[in-house]
C-alpha cells in the first residue's frame, strides 16, 4: 500500500509547498526589485537626480548583491531553508518600505541595497 504522505512524483506535501513558497518569492522579488526601474524615469524626467545620482542608485543593486552572497551562502549551509527564505521575505519587504517611504538619496541607496542584500538568496 502506497504512503498516503506522498505524490506521483515521489516528493512529499511540504516539499510541494515549500516549491510554491519559493516560486511566490520570486514573483514578489521581480516586482520588488523592478519599482526601482519604474521610479529612475521619473526621477529623470522631474529632475530630482541626476544622471549620475540614478547611476549611483542602479550600482546599490550590485553592491548589494556582492556583499550579501558570503554572509547568504553560509547562511544557507547552516539554517533551515524555511528560515532563510522567512529573512529573505521580511528584509525586502523592510527595504522596499524604505525606498517607497524616503525622499532622500542617501536612504534609498541603503534601502535599494538592503532589498538586494536580503534578496541574495536567490541569485545563487
Amino acid at each position: 500500500m502506497a504512503n498516503t504522505e506522498q505524490t506521483i512524483a515521489g516528493l512529499h506535501k511540504r516539499e510541494h509547498l515549500t516549491f510554491i513558497a519559493i516560486s511566490l518569492f520570486y514573483l514578489f522579488e521581480t516586482a520588488q526589485l523592478a519599482y526601482y526601474n519604474v521610479l529612475a524615469p521619473s526621477y529623470l524626467a522631474d529632475n530630482i537626480y541626476s544622471q549620475v545620482k540614478i547611476g549611483a542608485l542602479s550600482a546599490a543593486y550590485f553592491y548589494g548583491d556582492m556583499i550579501g552572497l558570503f554572509p547568504v551562502g553560509y547562511a544557507l549551509d547552516r539554517f533551515p531553508l524555511r528560515a532563510s527564505l522567512i529573512f529573505a521575505l521580511i528584509g525586502t519587504t523592510v527595504g522596499s518600505f524604505l525606498l517607497f517611504m524616503s525622499d532622500g538619496f542617501v536612504m534609498q541607496w541603503v534601502a535599494r541595497l538592503f532589498v538586494v542584500f536580503a534578496a541574495a538568496h536567490f541569485h545563487l
